[in-house]
């Protein structure tokens, strides 16, 4: 599907969604912005959908908002960008399906906060990334300053923020803020053999225990060890921990349905 700034791909079990302004390195706009929840939204519910990756078009992941955009903005009309900004990446977090950024290329402010706001980030070695909001006098606001905390913890975050960073990809591999570097010539095909991978196994109980991964960064320990227990009672009764009990006392790979 083609949408002018957005463009969609379905490979395998894999939804495929490109940021599609490389003019500009991919800037988030109103309307791609608004394009990029409406398309989650459709793919929400359908099974046959077991990852979502976000990629870039061209030799940009995505360089942050539209500053061009923003300039004509008025002061109410910038923050209610941001609000959606944040929003949607909230939602991106949130999404019950399994979420990858494929960072193609540079990826800086709200570009890196729609992969920070992802499960997981593969990377080409070329890349650099980074919240850099303090050089120009403002602050990560889509979310950028309690997805980075809760990966790298709140003083590598703080070095980060404070001091604009520009991070080399090796670096945020190392630091454990990128899962996987690709050269860039194998980058789109590991990024789908990592999310077959992940698809090959039973999608409730991925959704579950994602579910229970995200709350243990928010709640207490004794909360969400409750709520990992609720997740973990919530798929005993699916056809699908049947099948992967049936398959694995048959030595085959089990056929996970979702259900």
């Amino acid at each position: 599907m083609k949408n002018d700034v957005l463009k969609t791909e379905i490979q395998d079990s894999s939804l495929w969604i490109y940021l599609n302004r490389p003019e500009c390195l991919n800037a988030l706009n109103v309307e791609l912005t608004v394009k990029l929840k409406k398309v989650l939204e459709e793919y929400r519910e359908n099974n046959a959908i077991r990852v979502v990756i976000f990629r870039g078009s061209g030799r940009a992941f995505c360089s942050g908002a539209d500053l061009k955009e923003r300039k004509g903005m008025s002061e109410d009309q910038a923050i209610d960008f941001v609000n959606l900004l944040r929003k949607t990446f909230y939602y991106v977090y949130k999404y019950p399906k399994p979420t990858m950024a494929c960072i193609n290329g540079s990826a800086f402010g709200g570009g890196l906060e729609l992969a920070l706001a992802c499960d997981l980030r593969v990377s080409i070695e070329s890349a650099v990334i980074g919240l850099t909001e303090t050089s120009l006098g403002i602050i990560p606001g889509a979310g950028g300053t309690q997805y980075l905390t809760r990966i790298l913890g709140p003083a590598k975050a703080k070095e980060i923020i404070y001091c604009a960073s520009r991070i080399e990809a090796i670096d945020a591999f190392h630091w454990g803020l990128i899962n996987k570097l690709y050269t860039k010539e194998s980058l789109d095909e590991k990024t789908q053999l990592l999310a077959l991978k992940i698809a090959s196994n039973a999608p409730l109980a991925i959704q579950a225990a994602k579910k229970a991964l995200n709350a243990g960064f928010r709640d207490s320990m004794v909360h969400g060890l409750k709520l990992e227990r609720k997740a973990y009672t919530g798929i005993l009764h699916t056809k699908d921990r049947i099948e992967g009990l049936n398959a694995f006392a048959e030595k085959r790979a089990p056929k996970f349905k979702g259900e």
